[in-house]
């Protein structure tokens, strides 16, 4: 499958039996107060802290890279609008709901140099995330993209990612920065931890 540096699948898995599993539909989901945008405009979320994944694959990187763990919530019948990430440049994915009902879609052609700008950004060639079960994906969340759950249920995604201080240089109109994603995508590649891999990565 042609991902068109969108996503990688890994070969990181959660246990079968790991809490999260049946734990996840019963924590209390908030939106978290930015200053920088209306706090509506975005996920409700649960935060956790990294020892809850003690013993895991991830685990290890998390300690090794700096990287927070949350859960996201989308409510049935909602739709993320085009974005990039505003505080972070790259995410390990992983789908928690088994209902095959969401999209999650990437605009792999759009300029790394411009904006979202609505009126300009009506037609594109897109690229779909398939997440597999307990499966971490390593996504390039700075390539513009959008999600839409219009199942019936809520949907949780475990999102484990590097959160900045300060909004990431694309927040601020600046050209998008996919070096983060590269390194871990080449960190992961040479681990032998990509789904599929060539035998060459990016420089």
């Amino acid at each position: 499958m042609n991902n068109n540096n969108c996503y990688a699948t890994t070969l990181l898995k959660l246990s079968e039996n790991h809490p999260i599993f049946t734990e996840h539909t019963t924590w209390n989901y908030r939106h978290t107060d930015i200053k920088l945008y209306n706090k509506k405009n975005t996920f409700l979320r649960h935060s956790l802290p990294t020892e809850y994944f003690a013993g895991e694959s991830i685990y290890n990187l998390m300690k090794e890279y700096n990287l927070s763990a949350k859960v996201f919530m989308m409510e049935p019948d909602t739709v993320y609008n085009w974005h990039r990430d505003a505080w972070r440049n790259a995410a390990f994915n992983l789908l928690l709901t088994d209902d095959p009902n969401y999209l999650t879609i990437f605009a792999h052609e759009h300029p790394v140099d411009e904006d979202l700008t609505v009126s300009k950004f009506m037609y594109t060639s897109i690229t779909k995330v398939i997440y597999e079960p307990r499966t971490f994906h390593l996504l390039n969340s700075q390539i513009p993209h959008l999600a839409v759950q219009y199942g019936k249920i809520n949907r949780y995604l475990l999102t484990i990612a590097d959160y900045g201080a300060t909004p990431v240089d694309s927040f601020y109109d600046k050209p998008a920065d996919f070096s983060q994603y590269n390194d871990l995508l080449n960190m992961l590649t040479a681990r032998r931890l990509i789904a599929n891999a060539s035998s060459t990565f990016n420089n």
